[in-house]
């Protein structure tokens, strides 16, 4: 096993040695550098990128590389018998000699001589700047010979004095790289144990990931990028995630000691599929980040607490507005800002109260508008008890740039609304809580309790379903237009009459939802500046050929309409997957992402369909 060796000679005549020593250094590959410290801090970038296994250098040098890079630094020492050789060279000088240097020489050669009857006066310095000074008044005192590194030779001899420098002989290089022999040999096997766990959890269909405080991935397995929608090759050691994603928001939660344990996670509006997330801080390293994922199964659906982490809060405020111009906010104006006081809102589902809700607590109304802000929507499970226990803990720990939007209250019971209300009134977040019904018709009927009801009821914004706004909707399809464009390539300038009259005249059982997949899909099949009629039809014949529906559920095209049900619960399986392959164009990732599988499980069942047909 060859080892590459990056070898920093600070003066000539270390160079020469190991340059003399490549017989016995055989089974290493060396690349040799002279210079001081000065000479070496502009190579630091270059050194990372050399793919060295090891940096052999010596005293001063070898200490600054270890804090500027990440590859293992052996430093030759000053051996004993260096030591003596040197003392014996200057026990005949008659000029005053003092040694300059840092402490594990100085202390070295103080042992030393003192075994050899020969007293030396020195001076320990600490840091590199201290050299010039300590040389300085060694002068003043009338030393004319100085014992030391190379810096301090060279500001010696630059003050007219006389410079020796202590130098290393061939027995404490080749013990440097005996050290470096052995470092790579306990490397080697740990490469090798780590590179078997890695191939370990690549099969796994958990996807798990490590970050750092720099939000860097520290390790990351094949499932997690499927799941987390993370494109191309894994990420390399030490490459950060992008900032304001679901993943860099998440990570926020963990930093504010925000442990994720078994949360239901959708990454809005990036990706409509849940995954069953846990994370926290690792217990014993300090500043790394773990987060394991998995696709949620069904039977959890109704037992963990459903998390989105809202990536574009603050982005949508102009297409949004359309939303407010005629909703009854009773005191709560369109233009208020949020100060920490919770607030409701309430309508149909699908009416626009989260996106709302995201734009007015993150836009331009906001008084913290240069930060950031952390937008978490939270849907609570019929059996709330240990959820409620997570909303407290975050409700302690979330700071007043964070917003927490829950639905599913009216579900709790009245202790537990009762110790929500309390953590409410305690927390520094926004809170904002939603409803299908309006909080006093829920008060009204026992579902709403006092506490709670009396910290919003003079605070309470009512969504229209979109079918009592009609004199607002084209203004607002123009907007989804706009914004469908942003996210498509295309321009799309508007919509033939015909078409925005067949619009108009639709229920929208769906409301929002219902409307922004449409046109969603309106802008996908328009050909030119307008959607026309064209486009209708491909609507039309999504419906019937795929047996999607506008339901304003926000998933994406069913396959329901060419799927046997008639047969056993395999060929089923097969016949889904096939599919979801045609969906997307024979593409295994998107269809893997799809299906809430990774790529090695879609693999696998290819494989066993193909052998079994």
């Amino acid at each position: 096993m060859m080892i590459h060796a990056l070898v920093i000679a600070p003066y000539k005549g270390l160079f020469e040695l190991v340059s003399g020593l490549k017989e016995e250094l055989s089974d290493f590959r060396l690349t040799m550098l002279q210079g001081d410290l000065s000479e070496v801090l502009p190579l630091v970038g270059q050194m990372e990128e050399g793919q060295y296994d090891v940096i052999v250098s010596r005293g001063g040098t070898a200490r600054l590389l270890r804090q500027l890079v990440t590859i293992p630094v052996i430093e030759i020492h000053v051996s004993g018998y260096d030591m003596m050789r040197i003392l014996t060279l200057v026990q005949g000088i008659s000029s005053r000699v003092e040694m300059i240097g840092f402490p594990n020489v100085i202390d070295g050669f103080i042992a030393v001589s003192r075994i050899m009857g020969i007293d030396i006066p020195y001076t320990e310095i600490g840091r590199e700047e201290e050299a010039s000074q300590a040389v300085a008044r060694a002068k003043e005192k009338g030393v004319g010979v100085v014992l030391g590194d190379t810096v301090t030779v060279r500001k010696a001899q630059e003050l007219g004095m006389e410079g020796i420098l202590i130098t290393s002989g061939k027995e404490a290089v080749l013990e440097a790289f005996a050290q470096a022999r052995y470092m790579r040999t306990i490397a080697a096997r740990y490469e090798q144990k780590y590179t078997v766990y890695e191939h370990l959890l690549d099969k796994l269909d958990a996807g798990l990931a490590v970050l750092n405080e720099q939000n860097r991935f520290q390790y990351v397995n094949d499932a997690f990028c499927a799941q987390w929608g993370i494109s191309g090759d894994k990420p390399l050691h030490d490459a950060p995630i992008e900032r304001g994603t679901c993943l860099s928001k998440l990570i926020t939660c963990l930093k504010l000691g925000i442990d994720i344990d078994r949360v239901a996670l959708t990454c809005r509006p990036a990706h409509s599929t849940p995954m069953l997330v846990s994370a926290a801080a690792h217990a014993a390293e300090a500043g790394f980040y773990y987060v394991q994922s998995d696709s949620k199964p069904d039977s959890a659906a109704e037992h963990v607490l459903s998390v989105s982490f809202w990536t574009e809060a603050g982005q949508g405020n102009t297409f949004l507005q359309p939303l407010g111009q005629t909703a009854n906010a009773g005191s709560l104006a369109a233009g208020d800002a949020p100060d920490g006081l919770p607030i409701a809102v309430y309508g149909e589902k699908g009416s626009g109260k989260r996106l709302w809700s995201a734009a007015w607590s993150g836009g331009e109304h906001t008084a913290q508008a240069e930060q950031e802000r952390l937008f978490i929507a939270a849907e609570l499970p019929k059996a709330g008890k240990l959820s409620l226990i997570t909303l407290e803990q975050w409700l302690a720990r979330l700071d007043q740039s964070a917003v927490l939007y829950l639905k599913g209250v009216e579900d709790m019971d009245a202790s537990q609304q009762n110790a929500l209300a309390e953590a409410i009134t305690a927390a520094q977040a926004q809170v904002i809580l939603s409803f299908e019904r309006s909080p006093g018709e829920l008060r009204r009927d026992g579902h709403l309790g006092s506490a709670l009801f009396e910290l919003l009821q003079d605070r309470i914004r009512y969504f229209p379903p979109l079918r009592d706004r009609r004199d607002e909707l084209e203004a607002l399809i123009r907007s989804l237009i706009a914004k469908s464009n942003e996210t498509s390539g295309k321009q799309i300038v508007g919509l033939r009459p015909d078409v925005l009259n067949s619009l108009l005249e639709r229920p929208w059982a769906g409301n929002f939802n219902e409307l922004k997949e449409t046109i969603d899909r309106l802008v996908h099949y328009a050909k030119g500046d307008f959607i026309d009629e064209s486009a209708l039809a491909g609507l039309e014949h999504d419906a019937l050929s795929e047996g999607w529906r506008n339901t304003g559920s926000g998933n994406q095209a069913g396959i329901s309409g060419g799927i046997n049900l008639n047969q056993t619960l395999e060929a089923i399986e097969r016949d889904v997957i096939q599919a979801v392959l045609k969906q997307e164009q024979m593409n295994q990732s998107n269809a893997a992402k799809r299906l809430g599988i990774n790529r090695s499980t879609l693999w696998r069942k290819l494989k066993q369909n193909e052998h079994e047909s």
